[in-house]
């Protein structure tokens, strides 16, 4: 028998991933499947797609700049 991995993500982290088809998390709905027609289901788990979550950048204020002779 051929496990069948499909694309999930994690709600809690923003993590995407493969799980195989029968993960019992899938079953309690942990993980939400991803656009299963762009991640149809494989043989072998795909890499995974870790989310990074952006800080609140500080706004650089930028001083003016000066004229130049030219």
């Amino acid at each position: 028998m051929i496990v069948m991995f499909v694309r999930v993500k994690d709600p809690s982290t923003g993590h995407e991933f493969d799980v195989p088809e029968t993960d019992w998390r899938l079953k309690q709905s942990r993980f939400t499947r991803v656009k299963q027609d762009r991640y149809p289901p494989v043989d072998r788990p795909r890499r995974a797609k870790h989310h990074i979550p952006r800080k609140k950048a500080a706004v650089a204020v930028e001083s003016p700049k000066e004229p130049t002779d030219g």
